[in-house]
C-alpha cells in the first residue's frame, strides 16, 4: 500500500499532524508513506523515521512570486510538480490539509481513494472520493488529525500515537552545542524565549517580556535566549533592550532543526501560540505558552506545558478582534503569572 499524505504547512500544523505518519506505520508497517509538503517546513518531516519519501514543493509565497515577475517559471515549476506527482501512483491520497491548493496536488496523484477532511472551508467538487469529520480530543489537539487516519483502519490507542515527533539531527544538535559554548550556556542552563508570531493580535504585550524575564533570572539564575526569524528582529531587539539581566539572541540565526536543538536543551521556553511552542513541546522542553485570540492547544496529561489564557467572553475572536486594539486577553496576562507558571514547572522538572 502506497499512502501519500498533504500537510504543506505551517510550523505548528505540520508538527501537530505529525503523529499520524507514526500511528499509519503502526498499522500498515509494510506500507509506503510519502508526505507532501512546502519546502520551508520540509525539515520537520525529512528525518521522521516513519516517513519513506518527502516531496518538497515551492512555498505559496513563491508561487505567488513567480506569478507577478515570471510566468514562464511559473508555468515550467508548475508542470513539474504536477509530472513528480503523477508518478506517485497511490492507493490512498490523505490531505489533511483540505484546501484548494491542495485539492489541485490532490487530483494530479493517481489514487483511487482520496480523502480529506469534511470541516474544510474550501469546496473542491470532483477530486475527493471521501470526506471523513475529524474528531477532536479535550486533551489532545493532535487527535483532530489522528482522528482522519480511523479511515483507514487505524486506532489510537495509547498516549504515543498522539505524540508530535521533531527530528533534530546530530548536526544540528552539534552545530547548536558549539553556539552555546561560544557563549557559556550549558544544556539546562537557559530560558528560551519565543515571543514573535505571524499573527501580531497573538502577541503579548511587548512591555512585559523585559521584566518577566528579569524577575525570572532573579529566581533562577537562568539566562534568557531569544528565537525567531528574521520579522522578529526588531521585537526581539527591542526585548533585549530593556533588560537588565543577562541575554543572548539566536534571533535570524538558526535553522529549523536548530531551533529544535537549542529548545532541546533549554530549561524553560516561555512562548506565544506559535511555530516554536510546538517544537517546544515536541521535544520536551517544560513550556509556558500565552494564549489569547486563539484558545490553548493541549498536547496530552504527560507534556510539561503550561498555557496562560484569559477566558474573556469575547475569547476567542481568532483574527477578528472585538476590543478596538485593546487586546484585553493579552493585557490579563501579568509578567507574575508567567514567572509563576515558569517556576512551578522549573519545579516539576528540575535541573540536572
Amino acid at each position: 500500500m502506497h499512502i501519500v499524505i498533504i500537510r504543506l504547512s505551517a510550523l505548528g500544523d505540520v508538527l501537530t499532524a505529525s503523529p499520524i505518519a507514526g500511528l499509519l506505520r503502526r498499522t500498515y508497517p509494510d506500507a509506503r508513506l510519502t508526505w507532501v509538503i512546502e519546502d520551508r517546513c520540509a525539515d520537520l518531516v525529512v528525518g521522521n523515521p516513519h516517513l519513506d519519501d518527502v516531496i518538497a514543493l515551492p512555498s505559496s509565497r513563491q508561487w505567488r512570486t513567480w506569478w507577478r515577475t515570471d510566468r514562464r517559471r511559473f508555468r515550467a515549476e508548475a508542470r513539474a510538480v504536477r509530472g513528480r506527482l503523477r508518478e506517485l501512483r497511490a492507493d490512498v491520497v490523505l490531505d489533511i490539509h483540505g484546501l484548494f491548493k491542495t485539492a489541485v496536488l490532490a487530483r494530479a496523484i493517481r489514487a483511487p481513494r482520496k480523502i480529506r477532511p469534511s470541516n474544510t472551508k474550501e469546496r473542491v467538487p470532483f477530486v475527493y472520493s471521501e470526506e471523513v469529520a475529524p474528531k477532536l480530543r479535550d486533551d489532545y489537539i493532535t487527535s483532530m488529525y489522528v482522528s482522519l487516519a480511523e479511515c483507514l483502519g487505524a486506532v489510537a490507542a495509547t498516549a504515543a500515537d498522539y505524540q508530535m515527533l521533531l527530528p533534530v539531527d546530530e548536526a544540528a544538535r552539534a552545530a547548536m552545542a558549539a553556539w552555546r559554548g561560544e557563549r557559556g550556556l550549558a544544556p539546562r542552563g537557559y530560558v528560551a524565549v519565543a515571543p514573535g508570531t505571524t499573527w501580531p493580535q497573538k502577541h503579548w504585550v511587548a512591555a512585559r517580556w523585559a521584566p518577566t524575564l528579569d524577575q525570572l533570572h532573579a529566581q533562577t539564575g537562568l539566562p534568557a535566549v531569544l528565537l525567531g526569524g528574521p520579522a522578529e528582529q526588531e521585537l526581539c531587539a527591542g526585548i533585549a533592550g530593556a533588560m537588565s539581566s543577562p541575554v543572548h539572541s539566536a534571533v535570524g540565526a538558526t535553522k529549523l532543526l536548530e531551533t529544535g536543538a537549542l529548545l532541546e536543551t533549554a530549561a524553560l521556553c516561555l512562548t506565544v501560540d506559535t511555530g516554536p511552542m510546538h517544537m517546544a513541546v515536541a521535544v520536551g522542553c517544560p513550556t509556558v505558552a500565552i494564549y489569547g485570540p486563539t484558545p490553548p492547544r493541549l498536547f496530552g496529561p504527560e507534556a510539561a506545558y503550561r498555557p496562560l489564557y484569559a477566558a474573556l467572553d469575547c475569547a476567542p475572536c481568532f483574527r477578528h478582534p472585538t476590543c478596538d486594539g485593546r487586546f484585553d486577553c493579552q493585557q490579563a496576562i501579568t509578567p507574575e503569572m508567567v514567572v509563576a507558571a515558569g517556576l512551578d514547572l522549573l519545579a516539576a522538572n528540575p535541573l540536572d
